[in-house]
């Protein structure tokens, strides 16, 4: 099968009822139309996935499809879609965004004037009471040296960045290859939710994949739609905040170099000692959740060991180079 210029779409669902049927509307109302269809449903316990069946069967458009009986973490939910993923690119999509009906084509385009680079996103406006605003979700990203994401200043230029939005972005299919883990698995299996974009990006970049941001490209997304719209990780449920703090740990230690993390190591600290006050102070009630990330990223340090050697081994940029994307404390 030539699958040249085909784009898997990959549509990761969980109680997606509100917008589902709207994400997939944007996708058929695409200018380019070289896709195929894989929905992923996640453990939903509300109607969304019988709702986007019904609205392909009812196109006659054809599709891919797997169900888990419980929600098995958008990594690994994830990985599920690629897997089944034939396509020479593949948009990751999840279910609460509405692209705009040139944003697959500007994506190719963009693909095509530049090879080196294995990712690209658009400019993501937030999407409210289901309503298009021009109030910016979020963009491409560069890195704090405290080891958090940051939009870049210029949104209406187009540029290399670190990284790109999570919710949308679209990837050779030969680098998620490039970047696998271990057998199907493109997103870190053992972040569940959160950072996994991340740790994705970072090691795309460390084996020479660059990250495209392109202004001209738009969407609309619900911002932590399947969290009632909570953004801040404080306010994020229990479960959810623990994996949060976990990840961000796992992704430092697989991805970032001994000289690296050794010139960020002051402005690491600092972020520590403020993160454990302010939940020693200020959310008593959520320190417990500090506390268990710290134990659960400890369980996973043998799986984390085997993982960051395999990451590092294969690197192929310099110190320099992934430097220059940490932009300030």
């Amino acid at each position: 099968m030539d699958n040249k210029g085909l784009i898997s779409i990959v549509i990761l669902n969980w109680n997606g009822q509100d917008i589902i049927e709207k994400c997939i509307e944007s996708i058929l109302n695409q200018t380019y139309k070289n896709v195929e269809f894989i929905i992923v449903d996640n453990g939903s316990s509300d109607q969304s996935y019988m709702q986007a069946i019904n609205y392909l069967e009812n196109r006659s458009i054809e599709y891919k499809t797997t169900v888990f009986p419980n929600n098995i973490g958008f990594a690994s939910g994830m990985n599920e879609g690629i897997k089944h993923s034939t396509g020479e690119f593949c948009i990751l999509l999840n279910e609460d965004v509405i692209l705009e009906e040139t944003y697959l084509q500007k994506a190719i385009d963009c693909f095509n004037n530049n090879k080196d680079v294995g990712i690209v996103g658009g400019k993501i406006f937030k999407l409210i009471n289901g309503e298009k605003t021009t109030e910016i979700d979020s963009c491409g990203s560069y890195l704090l040296k405290r080891f958090k994401t940051v939009k870049v200043n210029d949104k209406d230029k187009s540029t290399l960045t670190f990284g790109v939005s999570g919710c949308c972005p679209m990837v050779r299919k030969v680098t998620l290859e490039a970047i696998e883990l271990n057998d199907g698995e493109f997103y870190d299996d053992d972040y569940f939710a959160y950072f996994e974009d991340l740790d994705l990006y970072y090691r795309c970049q460390l084996i020479g994949w660059k990250s495209f941001y392109n202004a001209e490209m738009l969407a609309w997304h619900v911002r932590s739609a399947s969290m009632g719209g909570k953004k801040r990780t404080v306010d994020k449920p229990d479960f959810f905040q623990v994996h949060v703090f976990k990840n961000r740990y796992l992704t430092m230690y697989k991805n970032m170099s001994l000289q690296l993390f050794i010139s960020k190591l002051p402005y690491l600290f600092i972020t520590e000692l403020a993160l454990f006050s302010y939940m020693v102070i200020l959310k008593p009630k959520k320190l417990k959740n500090l506390l268990r990330a710290y134990r659960e990223a400890f369980k996973l340090r043998t799986k984390m060991r085997l993982k960051r050697k395999m990451i590092q081994d294969s690197v192929q940029i310099t110190h320099d180079y992934i430097n220059k994307f940490y932009v300030r404390y």
